[in-house]
């Protein structure tokens, strides 16, 4: 009975120290998220818009469109950090990372800062989504979409 108990609880500690490097990183992510889950283009501090989103406006679920995202902070604030983007799905749950982490070396074309940063990807299903900012595994900030 103690071999099994033994066994048991080492069994529960491999599996726990398994799935903490994942916790970790979806709690890293959640840190910053707002739970506000209202369809928005624009995400605020302190009532100051630090970026916004412009999807195509044709977007539906389960084919690649482009977003361009409008950051408005000078680009020291992004220059050498890694921006990553997730999805996250509010009725499911599900997150996906649709852009791997970039390192950002340089403004956009013809702009002083990441005023027309563009990316394409795709949404797998319709429905609403957060779509997360991530700036050297830290979440900079969300938009929440509606994908048909």
């Amino acid at each position: 009975m103690k071999r099994l108990s033994l066994f048991l609880i080492l069994l529960l500690l491999i599996f726990t120290g398994c799935s903490s490097d994942n916790e970790a990183k979806n709690e890293k992510v959640e840190e910053k998220t707002i739970e506000n889950w209202e369809i928005r283009y624009d995400y605020k501090e302190n009532d100051e818009i630090l970026f916004s989103i412009f999807p195509d406006p044709a977007l539906t679920a389960g084919k690649q469109f482009g977003y361009m995202f409008d950051f408005k902070e000078p680009f020291g604030t992004y220059e050498g950090k890694e921006l990553a983007i997730n999805v996250h799905n509010k009725e499911i749950g599900e997150r996906i990372e649709v852009l791997s982490p970039k390192k950002i070396t340089e403004p956009s074309s013809g702009y002083p800062s990441l005023n027309r940063f563009t990316t394409f990807f795709e949404i797998p299903f319709a429905g609403i989504w957060k779509c997360e900012i991530v700036l050297d595994d830290k979440v900079y900030g969300d938009v929440v979409l509606s994908v048909k």
